[in-house]
């Protein structure tokens, strides 16, 4: 889409702050994940950690597999007016490397390191909620709170209703177009003259219905 520049970017810590500090795997996956919750538009956890795990398979499959990727994301920030920087200073960089130098044992090493943080994020999720630092136990809580507090409202107004089932079923008194305070001034003389000769005859009726 036209963000697909703009994703790809701001969930990257090194396209997006050129911040390449990050010395393991841990610290890279926990960023990740913590700006995945912080900036698209849906923020959810296990969806990041499913994202995650996508990129692992990714990685998994090879250098080639890697290299494709890494194309699909060049195309991208190539047809952007700010983020084809990324290519020129990460992404040809990272390609060229890869089809250069033998890094199978590299990119294993790192797999495992991934695959390691990611099984321990999905064992303990309450430890990798910690690990982010943005308190998402907490919101998880008073989310859970709110929900009771609406479900039980609509269980108190429920059985309210079933105790009184003809309280909604009554019928309101109707009120008729002679009932309204309408200004005779700002209508027409016909249709003043035809309003008060009804008004009349309606107040004239009325004893006679009262004793009906």
């Amino acid at each position: 889409t036209v963000e697909s520049s703009w994703t790809i970017s701001t969930l990257s810590c090194l396209l997006s702050w050129l911040d390449d500090s990050f010395t393991s795997a841990q610290n890279v996956i926990c960023h990740s994940i913590r700006r995945s919750l912080i900036f698209p538009y849906i923020r959810n956890f296990d969806f990041a950690l499913y994202c995650m795990q996508q990129v692992l398979d990714i990685m998994k499959q090879g250098r080639r597999c890697i290299l494709r990727s890494l194309l699909q994301v060049r195309q991208i920030l190539e047809r952007s007016e700010t983020h084809y920087l990324g290519n020129k200073l990460f992404v040809d960089p990272y390609m060229a490397w890869l089809q250069r130098f033998s890094v199978d044992e590299i990119i294993s090493t790192v797999v495992s390191e991934v695959e390691l943080v990611l099984r321990e994020f999905i064992r303990n999720t309450a430890l990798g909620k910690e690990s982010l630092e943005l308190k998402l136990e907490d919101i998880d809580n008073q989310f859970d709170t709110d929900t009771s507090d609406d479900n039980t409202t609509e269980d108190e107004a429920e059985e309210q209703q079933d105790q009184n089932p003809d309280q909604d079923t009554q019928e309101k008194p109707r009120m008729s177009l002679l009932d309204c305070d309408i200004q005779t001034d700002d209508l027409s003389p016909t249709i003043s003259a035809d309003l008060t000769v009804s008004r009349q005859n309606s107040s004239s009726n009325r004893p006679l219905i009262e004793e009906l």
